[in-house]
């Protein structure tokens, strides 16, 4: 007889339920003695920022981590210098916050001259506290000057500033200060045929007050130079302009305005820089002298 094949029975359960898997907790027990593993959190840094700065300017040009690295810390030093030395000058100025002018002055410190100038003067453009100022200024400035011929009441043939003689007070009009605070305002002194204006310039500390005084004395002894420029300055005011009906027929109204808002804007910046240079100076003077008995 042949022989048969053998036949494969299914396996069966024994009369057991199926297995099942058995749903997973969500949160495992730790032991007592097992660690915890921390999560390491990602510190800030300027390097994002600097790769995506470097990407606008330069796309086509790639950077490597060493070079990210590089530029992180030096920024990072430039940052912590500026902040040290901004810091400082406002406890000596007695504030206690920093404002943009210890920046403005630290970064004139701490870095090289045309990049200090170029971090100014984008700082200058961004801060807009100055403006609503120099606003109100330029509009009450080209609102007052219209100025015309008038002859003197009092002596014939005579045209002389009514501002300045005061020999009819009915040609004179009301004055007008605009001011910033109690130590920066403009004084402005409108008659028929002639505009007097002073300005008083801010002075932070006696430094300042020293070299706006130097700074003034030295326009007005050249005050035939600038043709409005006063020689001695209204009480009370660091410098004043007179302007005639006979500037304005020489002369532009816009120009004539545009150079005394560009005066105060400058002559802040003058001194501060003088200042700089004196502090410069100062800690130079210092640093040698007192390297001798180190």
């Amino acid at each position: 007889m042949p022989p048969k094949t053998a036949e494969k029975k299914p396996a069966t359960t024994g009369g057991k339920a199926p297995a099942t898997k058995v749903p997973s907790e969500k949160k495992k027990q730790t032991a007592p003695g097992d660690k915890v593993k921390k999560r390491k959190l990602r510190k800030e840094t300027y390097s994002s920022y600097i790769y995506k700065v470097l990407k606008q300017v330069h796309p086509d040009t790639g950077i490597s981590n060493k070079a990210m690295s590089i530029m992180n810390s030096f920024v990072n030093d430039i940052f912590e210098r500026i902040a040290v030395e901004a810091s400082k000058l406002a406890a000596y100025n007695k504030r206690s916050t920093i404002s943009s002018r210890e920046i403005q002055t630290a970064v004139r410190l701490i870095l090289p001259g045309e990049l200090a100038k170029h971090a100014v003067s984008e700082g200058t453009k961004a801060s807009n506290t100055l403006r609503p100022y120099l606003a109100a200024v330029r509009s009450t400035l080209t609102a007052v000057l219209c100025l015309e011929n008038f002859s003197s009441q009092v002596v014939e043939r005579h045209n002389k500033p009514e501002v300045e003689a005061r020999s009819s007070p009915e040609i004179v009009l009301n004055p007008l200060t605009i001011s910033r605070h109690e130590n920066e305002k403009v004084l402005i002194e409108p008659s028929i045929n002639s505009i007097r204006i002073s300005i008083k310039i801010k002075q932070a500390d006696d430094i300042e007050s020293i070299l706006c005084h130097k700074f003034t004395r030295f326009m007005m002894l050249r005050a035939e130079n600038f043709i409005i420029l006063r020689r001695k300055p209204i009480a009370g005011y660091d410098i004043s302009f007179l302007i005639t009906n006979f500037h304005m027929e020489q002369m532009y109204k816009h120009k004539l305005v545009d150079f005394i808002i560009q005066f105060m804007e400058e002559v802040d910046k003058e001194i501060s820089e003088m200042k700089l240079s004196l502090n410069a100076r100062a800690r130079i003077v210092a640093e040698s002298y007192l390297s001798q008995f180190a």
